[in-house]
């Protein structure tokens, strides 16, 4: 957990039985997880979600391993 955001860091250690220990985040990491073998997905964010910049790393991973991805960003500045 990197501290940039301190309440999405405690909803994690409440969420994990050994509250955030360092193979539970390996297990949970969506980017470091994903294969070409990934489902077609479909990815959205908005402006204010605090996952926004998640939502664009997902989409280039995906578009990196040749994974069907639909994407939209909701809002604007």
């Amino acid at each position: 957990m990197d501290g940039k955001d301190e309440f999405i860091d405690e909803c994690i250690r409440l969420f994990l039985t050994d509250h955030g220990t360092p193979e539970e985040l390996e297990t949970i990491n969506v980017l470091k997880n994903m294969t070409p073998d990934f489902p077609p997905s479909f990815v959205m964010t908005a402006l204010g979600d605090c996952f926004r910049k998640d939502a664009r790393d997902i989409k280039a991973k995906l578009d990196e391993l040749g994974v069907s991805a639909e994407f939209h960003e909701y809002g604007t500045e």
